[in-house]
């Protein structure tokens, strides 16, 4: 197929037939959509979480449909770690166009994805932030990732789909960003990080005074220290812990989808 392409851009460059340029290139340009949970997606079969979407596999059933009930038309939603962005994209339908979503991800190709499949829905209330969130102000130098797996990028060590290849990011605190986008109250925060969740509160003390709900990622043998050391942030914040369901989850038990949900008590 793409031998064939080839071939045809080449006879474009023959005098008369270079009018079909132009729609070679928007015909290579034009991804693939599908639809997911209502929402058109340009998908990537090459990696595997977006083949999933694609077969109608939704990972986080149970945290889209928290998602839904916590937000509100109008509410702020920010995303740590968005990936292609459709937890992003269901946030920012629930908040409306007088709501906002920040998707926030270090990696560029992430970010390219969240932007075209916001673009795709005609939703102009995503801001994309290509940055990594934490507990300082500064760079970080971050690995590129396998094609087939961009969903576990980590400033923690060495990621499972790392490349040689590196590049440097900013890496921000989410109160500097919330001060520089003038958020004010935070509906929904949203932080999945491949472990680097602890780092991510450590940065955002002033963000969290005026967040009412917290999702995050607790994963499977995560360090018991770090577990409790976001346990006490949140506890002395006044935030009581739950499993999605709303059931009370405490430390070494498990919660569906590994997510667990912080709320104001």
């Amino acid at each position: 197929m793409r031998a064939l392409f080839k071939l045809a851009l080449r006879m474009t460059r023959i005098r008369g037939l270079n009018r079909l340029d132009r729609p070679l290139r928007n015909l290579a340009r034009r991804p693939p959509v599908d639809r997911v949970d209502d929402l058109l997606m340009a998908l990537d079969p090459l990696e595997g979480s977006q083949l999933d979407l694609m077969a109608g596999h939704v990972a986080e059933a149970g945290t889209l449909a928290l998602m839904r009930r916590l937000l509100a038309p109008g509410d702020t939603f920010v995303d740590v770690g968005a990936h292609v962005g459709l937890h992003s994209l269901v946030a920012a339908n629930a908040v409306g166009p007088d709501g906002q979503v920040i998707a926030i991800d270090p990696q560029p190709y992430c970010c390219e994805r969240v932007l075209t499949n916001a673009a795709l829905n005609g939703l102009t209330n995503i801001l994309v932030i290509v940055a990594a969130a934490g507990e300082i102000d500064g760079f970080v130098t971050l690995h590129s990732q396998q094609r087939g797996d961009h969903t576990r990028l980590t400033l923690t060590g060495e990621g499972i789909a790392d490349l040689p290849a590196r590049f440097e990011a900013p890496l921000a605190r989410l109160d500097t960003l919330a001060a520089r986008h003038e958020l004010g109250p935070i509906k929904l925060l949203k932080i999945d990080v491949e472990g680097y969740e602890a780092e991510v509160l450590m940065g955002a003390a002033g963000s969290l005074a005026v967040t009412e709900h917290i999702i995050f990622e607790i994963l499977p043998g995560a360090p018991q220290a770090k577990t409790e050391q976001i346990v006490r942030t949140l506890n002395d914040l006044g935030f009581v812990l739950r499993r999605l369901d709303g059931a009370s989850w405490a430390p070494g038990s498990r919660s569906p989808e590994d997510n667990v949900w912080a709320a104001r008590a």
